[in-house]
């Protein structure tokens, strides 16, 4: 059986990472363990989904209490499903979506863990199919090889269908991230070494405006590591890419409301890695983590303005993990005015609105970590992090943003 432990986290060895800053160190408001895998997690007003393995290999959905922890429901994933244990889900408070690494969705009742409907979207060979993204307006969102779809999350059935599709074809290998606002769907999509930005119309599915990369309008080569939209469609949209043959990452800030038009690039220093930079934002303001070239296995994370980009500061290097095995930094969380990211055996805590300053540091847990995932619930003020160890254990945390002395 699972495990709910409030405030209290078996130390297993001493943190062995050595760091220049210093802060109080606090124990997770309450953790969930005894489980092998915990994938991304999702958030709604009260509860916590993720996807995961039992400890007996059952690849299931689980529903967390953000209060205290404890299971509110889980259920078995369907065979088609079975591995999908990290999918990434999306939920809103009366639905869950989760897709499969075929062409499958799965939406269950958020409130009991019930399965609504299941649906493929294509038999094709080789047939994939993106994250599911529920909409505020409820609408789930995929996408295949060769369409975009709106589904119904009550019955599956389709609300809209576009033909356009960030996914790879036979005919050009694609890379995509994507998001949406209140009122669009946003794709960054490579295709053919042209980059661009598009905005369908979550009424419709209508391709509203597209808009170059800046600097990828020649056909430059890039990798797109990250997307994030700030606020609604009067907002930004922010794109962390590493041009090839660049020496440095890159962050682009495109104005939603002036139809994808450039505002700004950044270009950051001493960070290259084409997987690299993990973007958070939050009330006008946006973190950025990026490997160090500086630092064999560490990481920078700096602060910019979304209206300008202008930094406002930079922390690090942070100890990371090998490259060799984790060649990526933890995306990081910002709400409330607090950063929380992961180093090496510990999550951290900084203050965004001083400079980036240490505040806290969790105690620490597992003895070797090699998998972390990040999200906040912004009702609560909590940072959620699924924990996986080296050992075939794994755990869900929970730390608050501003936690009590």
């Amino acid at each position: 059986m699972w495990r709910v432990a409030l405030r209290a986290v078996t130390v297993l060895s001493l943190w062995a990472a050595v760091t220049s800053i210093a802060q109080r160190a606090v124990p997770p408001l309450w953790t969930f363990e005894d489980i092998l895998q915990a994938g991304p997690i999702c958030v709604n007003d009260d509860v916590a989904y993720f996807a995961g393995l039992r400890l007996d290999w059952t690849p299931t959905v689980t529903a967390l209490h953000l209060s205290n922890g404890t299971v509110a429901w889980s259920v078995p994933l369907p065979p088609s499903f079975e591995y999908s244990s990290m999918s990434v889900p999306s939920c809103s408070s009366r639905s869950l979506a989760l897709t499969s690494q075929v062409s499958d969705v799965l939406v269950l009742d958020a409130l009991t863990g019930a399965t609504r409907w299941t649906r493929t979207l294509s038999t094709a060979v080789g047939a994939t199919v993106s994250s599911a993204l529920i909409t505020e307006g409820g609408a789930v969102v995929v996408a295949t090889t060769s369409h975009t779809y709106a589904l119904n999350p009550a019955n599956g059935e389709t609300v809209w269908m576009s033909s356009f599709s960030p996914l790879p074809t036979a005919t050009g290998a694609a890379k995509y991230r994507f998001g949406f606002t209140n009122a669009h769907v946003l794709f960054v999509v490579v295709i053919d070494n042209t980059t661009s930005a598009l905005a369908l119309r979550l009424t419709n599915g209508e391709l509203d405006w597209t808009a170059s990369l800046p600097g990828t309008e020649r056909g430059q080569q890039v990798w797109v590591s990250d997307v994030r939209a700030t606020g609604d469609d009067g907002g930004m949209l922010l794109v962390a890419f590493t041009p090839r043959g660049a020496n440095s990452n890159h962050i682009a800030g495109l104005s939603i409301a002036d139809n994808g038009q450039s505002k700004w690039v950044v270009r950051m220093q001493n960070s290259i890695d084409f997987w690299s930079p993990q973007i958070s934002a939050s009330h006008g303001l946006f973190v950025v983590t990026a490997l160090s070239n500086a630092h064999p296995f560490g990481f920078n994370l700096s602060c910019y303005n979304a209206s300008s980009g202008e930094l406002s500061w930079t922390q690090g290097p942070f100890p990371g993990f090998q490259r060799n095995v984790y060649s990526q930094p933890v995306s990081p969380t910002l709400s409330d005015g607090v950063v929380v990211f992961a180093q090496l055996y510990a999550v951290v805590g900084l203050d965004a609105t001083r400079g980036g300053v240490a505040t806290w540091q969790s105690t620490p847990f597992f003895s070797s970590v090699n998998w972390y995932s990040f999200t906040r619930s912004t009702r609560h003020k909590l940072a959620l992090a699924a924990v996986k160890s080296s050992n075939t254990t794994a755990m869900v945390a929970a730390y608050a943003f501003h936690p009590i002395a």
